[in-house]
């Protein structure tokens, strides 16, 4: 298991943060710009239990549900559908009132598969995918501050 931790201080406060992060659950695809489109899978209020699809070109759908739910401060979810050389992903997101801003943080734990192969391709890919999970944190900044996409 590898632990990925990416944060940013926020210009605006939780409320805003959580209104993209949170309650925007399902619109990831139109501010994290990871060439990814994204829906909820079934309409009706976002919670524990809620689950987005993530189209993502050459890899498929991914399915991301949510298993813990703190509204304005916690936001933890599960990824499903991985290709065999990871077993499993969750990411936390944790979002604090700092200051006159928002400190967000996200810890994305990804657990290799296939022994020794998936331990070595997680070894190996583990600067790529720090690099993609700090873009999707600098996303949702410019998306809160800026209300533009990355």
């Amino acid at each position: 298991m590898r632990e990925f931790v990416n944060e940013a201080h926020i210009e605006a406060p939780p409320a805003a943060v959580w209104a993209v992060l949170g309650e925007g659950y399902g619109d990831l695809g139109t501010w994290a710009r990871l060439g990814a489109s994204t829906h909820l899978e079934a309409p009706g209020p976002v919670g524990v239990g809620t689950t987005r699809v993530v189209v993502v070109p050459y890899l498929g759908s991914l399915r991301e549900t949510i298993v813990a739910w703190e509204p304005e401060h916690l936001l933890v979810y599960e990824v499903h559908g991985l290709p065999g050389l990871v077993r499993s992903v969750q990411s936390t997101w944790t979002v604090d009132a700092e200051g006159e801003g928002t400190r967000v943080r996200m810890v994305s734990r990804v657990t290799s598969g296939w022994g020794l192969a998936g331990a070595l391709s997680l070894k190996l890919s583990a600067q790529s995918i720090q690099s993609m999970l700090g873009r999707m944190v600098r996303a949702l900044k410019r998306r809160v501050e800026r209300g533009a996409p990355a």
